[in-house]
């Protein structure tokens, strides 16, 4: 209890909750981005970035064609050629295939997996081809709304959609905070880490605001979110923004720990299984005694609003102390002239 009391008194800790939530924010910032780019992908017909014939198009963004299930059958590895290659007699979604594979960062495409685009015909088109670029566990995924920081992240940086538009080490620095955040052991983070995890999340998002691609309703919304963010990053962190902070950290954990339960990966299991232990404990101790984490945070505010007085009234005493020690030294100079 104790223990928890202490770690909310921390800057640190707070800094740590505002890393999680501006992180949780830039990630849903890119919701509609996201899809808007996909559209453009699938949509533009002229010019060289026009990926899909009418006749592909029409064909693939039905659900029943062949592109859009038991993918696996279809499709085989060539390790000679370190490539994917179509096997499947269907012409159509073998050049909408290859455009997609056009579009990779990583040109032997290892990072594919399959099982996310073994049964898209649930999705839009859109969401099936943001599925081939996005980290495993994604097989079930049905939009924005279902895609977390880690696989937002991923999807960006697997697919030059993105990467021609943002720059790559704003998503690399912000997948390793992700992983920072979500797996740090005493939630605790420093003021300049924190500066450096909200200049990425601005840096990402200003260079997505500025894409002409889309709409500007659109890259409007984002400039709009960059406001929240900077707001965030100079505001006061109540206690729902304490318990919202654990929840998406718990969120993450478990999804990862599934993960590890299917790779039989016993070591990250075990360090998983601690960091959800102490979400737990710090989640339940928040609910039950929310009412004297109230008092704390009001006593603290309090505290802050002192030391601020303080300061200023040591301020204000050494302005005087100046002026005297100034006065006094023209009034000691006058007397020995006129002595």
């Amino acid at each position: 209890m104790n223990n928890v009391k202490e770690k909310l008194k921390k800057n640190e800790y707070r800094n740590w909750v505002k890393g999680t939530l501006g992180l949780e924010r830039t990630n849903r910032a890119l919701f509609e981005y996201v899809k808007a780019k996909f559209e453009v992908f699938t949509h533009r017909r002229a010019g060289p970035h026009a990926y899909f014939t009418e006749d592909v198009y029409s064909h693939i963004h039905l659900g029943t064609s062949c592109i859009r299930s038991n993918l696996k059958r279809k499709i085989k590895y060539d390790k000679t050629n370190d490539t994917w290659k179509w096997t499947n007699p269907c012409g159509k979604c073998k050049e909408a295939f290859k455009s997609i594979l056009s579009m990779y960062t990583n040109a032997s495409k290892k990072k594919m997996h399959l099982e996310n685009c073994e049964n898209t015909t649930k999705v839009t088109l859109e969401w099936a081809i943001a599925r081939f670029f996005m980290p495993e566990r994604n097989d079930t995924n049905k939009g924005p709304d279902d895609t977390d920081p880690a696989a937002m992240i991923n999807l960006l940086l697997n697919c030059h959609l993105f990467t021609n538009q943002i720059r790559r080490n704003f998503l690399i620095e912000l997948r390793e905070a992700r992983n920072k955040l979500f797996h740090s052991s005493d939630n605790l983070v420093n003021d300049n880490v924190l500066k450096v995890y909200f200049f990425n999340m601005k840096g990402l998002l200003t260079d997505a605001s500025h894409d002409t691609e889309v709409d500007n309703s659109i890259r409007e919304v984002i400039a709009k979110d960059i406001q929240t963010i900077e707001q965030l990053e100079e505001a006061e962190i109540s206690m729902t923004l304490f318990d919202d902070a654990l929840k998406i950290q718990r969120k993450a954990i478990y999804e990862e720990y599934e993960t590890c339960l299917q790779e039989n990966n016993i070591e990250q299991l075990k360090v998983l299984l601690k960091l959800a232990e102490n979400i737990a404990a710090d989640l339940q101790f928040m609910n039950d005694h929310s009412e004297e984490l109230k008092n704390v945070k009001v006593y603290m505010t309090k505290i802050e609003h002192l030391q601020t007085k303080e300061e200023e009234l040591n301020a204000e005493s050494m302005i005087i102390i100046v002026i005297v020690t100034i006065g006094f030294a023209l009034l000691l100079r006058m007397c020995l002239y006129f002595g």
